[in-house]
């Protein structure tokens, strides 16, 4: 829901993130909404700081209009630390306490009124302790990672619940998260996407001619989650009519199936198909790429709503996508793109070959971009901020 802008109760937030783009070269795509969802935040008259990791010596920064202090820790991403191997401990303990001594820190110097907690843990066990002891509130984002996985576990769940009842305001970034923290908390999540502002000049969106051949390209994670081994084998049972009606399928990302893609790919090019491989690409290149693009193909075995998405939804390019998370009621809903019956390479074989011989595209993406604009997701914000607050 649109929110007209507003005079905010809250004049300074603390935004405590354990994912805040630092390289900018495409390898932290996980943080990059984040850092746009702080800019926004920004222009709407609040003044926002970031609290956030760093490998190395922790330093503060200025950058478009936010305040940016990270603190040290021994590696990154903290998601990717098993909580479970004791190797891991000394590491994890560290970040624990850094993280935050840097949130009490920032409190008290920059007289901050409110804390938003990106994720649930360990950030919004951080923004909890602080609140405390400052006696201020806080609010929360949940991600599926903090639900699906840190849920499982008896002593970290407890944790969790008790972060989540003491949130004065929760969010998550998928549909059926939001009912899941809803249950878990006993108290209402609202959703809000994990949106990257992508799009500023509707008129760069004209799709270019390539005398009637298709375009796909396929940007992430190269993860056994994210499906991409699945859409090379998908890609090897198109035939030569097929591939005679494709123009380009660009290839961009990195990962832990770095080997099989690169093998996979290798084969193909081989074969000459019309394949472009790119590592990991910036905000930028991304919106360039799928702007160009007539599909974006979305193969992920695990699902929720991935950044990927929002971008396409707001560059009006349609998706090919795998039966996973809230993908199958968004394309149902806002008819975005076409679904593949199941998880398998055959299936989504199949959607691909509609797209090229009989699908007539004639997509409407006004209604769906909406839910996917960091200028209204922040408005939300602000607007439950506000009414929170009133009555308090």
């Amino acid at each position: 829901m649109l929110v007209t802008r507003m005079s905010n109760k809250f004049k300074t937030i603390a935004l405590v993130s354990t994912s805040f783009p630092i390289t900018h070269d495409g390898s932290e795509a996980a943080g990059s909404f984040v850092q746009d969802f702080a800019i926004e935040l920004s222009r709407q008259g609040v003044k926002v700081i970031v609290i956030a990791p760093i490998v190395g010596t922790a330093k503060t920064i200025v950058y478009q209009g936010i305040t940016v202090c990270y603190f040290s820790v021994k590696r990154l991403p903290l998601s990717t630390i098993n909580i479970l191997n004791p190797f891991n401990w000394y590491s994890l303990y560290l970040a624990l306490k850094n993280g935050q001594q840097k949130v009490n820190q920032i409190v008290v110097q920059y007289e901050t009124e409110h804390i938003f907690a990106l994720w649930a843990l360990p950030s919004g066990y951080w923004a909890n302790i602080a609140c405390k002891k400052f006696n201020i509130d806080y609010s929360t984002w949940c991600l599926g990672s903090d639900i699906w996985s840190l849920s499982k576990l008896p002593l970290v769940k407890q944790v969790l619940v008790n972060t989540l009842k003491e949130s004065k305001i929760i969010y998550s970034d998928g549909l059926e998260l939001s009912r899941r923290v809803t249950k878990l908390s006993s108290s209402e999540c609202h959703f809000m996407s994990s949106s990257r502002h992508f799009v500023n000049n509707e008129k760069n969106l004209k799709k270019p001619n390539n005398n009637g051949k298709f375009t796909f390209v396929f940007i992430g994670r190269w993860h056994k989650n994210k499906g991409v081994d699945l859409l090379l084998d998908t890609l090897n049972l198109l035939d030569d009519k097929d591939w005679s009606l494709i123009d380009k399928v660009y290839f961009a990302g990195g990962g832990p199936l770095k080997e099989v893609v690169d093998y996979k790919i290798a084969k193909l090019i081989n074969e000459n198909r019309p394949i472009r491989l790119f590592g990991y690409i910036n905000k930028n290149q991304a919106k360039k790429l799928i702007i160009e693009s007539d599909y974006l193909l979305i193969p992920s075995r695990i699902e929720s709503i991935p950044v990927i998405f929002s971008d396409a939804m707001q560059c009006y390019t349609p998706v090919i996508s795998t039966p996973v998370g809230d993908l199958p009621h968004l394309i149902k809903q806002y008819k975005c793109g076409l679904l593949a019956e199941d998880v398998t390479s055959v299936a989504f074989f199949k959607q691909i070959k509609k797209a090229l011989y009989k699908h007539k595209n004639n997509y409407n993406f006004n209604k769906v971009k909406e839910l996917f604009s960091v200028v209204n997701n922040t408005k939300l914000f602000l607007k439950n901020m506000t009414l929170d607050g009133e009555g308090r």
